[in-house]
């Protein structure tokens, strides 16, 4: 709807299967252990978007549409998720996830809200 009133944009391109992901971009610690990249969506489209990497402590909560995992293995509202595998709202209404690694494992996923 409405696409004529996008206007001109730089497109974010992030390739989330390089091995140097986590080190390329500025992931900042959070709260509960956590380290999250905010992509740089820009605020007015009404899209966001992070990158979350977990280890075995680490939590964090995230209110959006969706959560995939794209490396390690993941507990979401402590379901376990691997690789490829998405947690999705029922409704365009965002929920809010607990995202949390496995017992003794990693866990890199991307979260997104629109």
């Amino acid at each position: 709807m409405a696409t004529d009133m996008i206007g001109e944009y730089e497109p974010v391109r992030i390739d989330t299967t390089a091995s140097s992901l986590t080190s390329d971009y500025p992931f900042e610690e959070q709260e509960g252990g956590a380290s999250v990249y905010p992509v740089p969506l820009d605020q007015s489209g009404g899209l966001r978007a992070e990158l979350i990497e977990l280890s075995n402590l680490d939590a964090y909560a995230y209110t959006g549409n969706y959560v995939l995992v794209l490396a390690g293995s993941c507990e979401i509202d402590g379901e376990p998720y691997g690789a490829e595998m998405l947690s999705v709202t029922k409704s365009v209404a965002t929920t809010s996830f607990e995202v949390a690694a496995s017992a003794g494992e990693t866990c890199l996923a991307m979260a997104v809200s629109f």
